[in-house]
């Protein structure tokens, strides 16, 4: 089992917001923090929950899967004609790359690279939720791309039609199920929660949280009054905000 963290942090020049993503998921597969990631609030108290089940298919010539050893030999684990990373003292080997990284066998994820594979074909774009085995570039960018100095409108309607038209058909998705993208005959999953604990606000928080809005409303309105190039340390409400970072105790607010 593998617990993974991303952090998404943006930011501008008043605030900052942080959020975290958490994914339990098998060793070397793709964390999909899209379909299975669980939101993380900071402050609160986070708890994650989760049951492994241990999946056992028997392999018929009606329903397929994909034996063990297929994914413990490199040559037969790998989807991709891209080059891989080899594993030594692991029980499985790699089968495709999302932007370098090389991941292990999953049902899902091999549908959604042979997906990508097709979308690439025929819309000359990737798209930013599936595998991606290339890095985007200007030849091959995401299809919901608008950066770029020669941004072309038109050329993105192009883009978006082809990929909602066809290749993101679920007809076309479920092919994969019975043909190239077996089950594993033998897998886990990880049936996850989260339980968010708040704690009540008590007064000294309160008071503290009016007095940053008042001092970051004070600092708006004088830089407004008296230019951008004004000395911010001259405003009241910057004193106020320096209150609160220099204040060794701040549960006394009396």
């Amino acid at each position: 089992m593998n617990i993974l963290v991303t952090k998404f942090y943006f930011t501008n020049n008043i605030i900052n917001i942080l959020i975290f993503s958490v994914v339990v998921h098998e060793p070397g597969t793709y964390p999909d923090l899209e379909r299975e990631g669980l939101h993380v609030e900071p402050g609160k108290l986070n708890e994650i929950n989760y049951q492994p089940v241990l999946w056992k298919r028997l392999n018929t010539p009606q329903n397929p899967c994909r034996e063990e050893y297929i994914d413990r030999n490199p040559e037969l684990a790998s989807i991709t004609d891209h080059k891989l990373s080899r594993l030594t003292g692991l029980d499985f080997a790699y089968a495709y790359n999302d932007l370098n990284v090389s991941y292990r066998y999953t049902q899902s994820q091999c549908i959604l690279f042979h997906q990508q594979e097709d979308i690439i074909k025929e819309c000359g774009c990737q798209y930013i939720y599936n595998p991606r085995p290339k890095y985007p570039s200007n030849n091959l960018p995401y299809c919901g791309s608008i950066l770029g100095g020669d941004f072309d409108i038109l050329a993105l309607a192009k883009r978006i039609q082809c990929l909602t038209s066809g290749p993101l058909n679920v007809t076309v998705r479920s092919q994969y199920e019975s043909t190239l993208c077996h089950p594993r005959c033998r897998y886990y999953t990880y049936e996850s929660t989260i339980s968010v604990t708040t704690w009540r606000a008590v007064d000294w928080q309160l008071h503290w949280l009016r007095q940053l809005n008042r001092a970051f409303k004070s600092m708006q309105y004088d830089v407004k009054i008296n230019g951008e190039d004004w000395n911010i340390t001259q405003s009241n409400g910057f004193h106020r905000w320096k209150e609160y970072y220099e204040k060794d105790n701040l549960t006394n607010v009396s």
